[in-house]
């Protein structure tokens, strides 16, 4: 990953994260006492639905300005710019955490765990990978962001047993070039 895209990342991440959203709880709130007043010509019908038009008038400018801040940086819409930083940071997590291991098929056991959880047609145990494909980093990367993975003698695993498969190896852990956690924040 080059330091442009890092620099990408980051600040579409910014204008992202710069998008006002109304207070999810004032506004289910104002819109649940508007429901309850059925004469439309009552003041305070009439009072609420400005207020609510307010919000997210407010909301959708500053959509527009985060669009417009993002083309700015080469992204035809929020939802390209999403993509590629999912994309980014997908390859950040690879290039922090190389995985190591095979999978050997599990032959200890009656049924390999990965065929379990994720069926036959996503498991490695057909492939044999001697290489991890996207695919298992995938899992692995999911797997420790719902928190289902472990880490034992340096190894943090999330479906493979104990000296089989694929897992993390603490030692060639590298810090990412940037937070692999980020979330939206706004509503959108």
């Amino acid at each position: 990953m080059t330091k442009e895209d890092i620099k990408k990342v980051i600040k579409g991440r910014k204008i992202i994260d710069s998008i006002e959203s109304p207070d999810p709880v004032v506004l289910t709130a104002k819109n649940d006492e508007l429901k309850a007043i059925k004469d439309y010509t009552d003041a305070r019908n009439i009072e609420l639905r400005e207020e609510i038009k307010t919000l997210q008038d407010k909301e959708n400018q500053s959509i527009i300005k985060a669009a417009e801040a993002l083309l700015k940086l080469g992204f035809k819409s929020i939802g390209e710019f999403m993509d590629y930083e999912s994309a980014k940071t997908f390859e950040a997590y690879k290039e922090a955490n190389p995985l190591d291991g095979f999978c050997d098929g599990c032959p200890h056991l009656a049924v390999a765990p990965c065929r379990v959880k994720y069926g036959d047609e996503f498991a490695c145990f057909f492939q044999k990978l001697k290489i991890p494909s996207d695919m298992i980093y995938k899992i692995v990367w999911k797997g420790r962001r719902n928190n289902e993975s472990e880490t034992v003698g340096g190894q943090t695993r999330v479906v493979c047993p104990a000296g089989h498969g694929f897992f993390e190896d603490e030692a060639k852990r590298k810090t990412p070039a940037f937070d692999l956690n980020w979330r939206v924040s706004c509503r959108f």
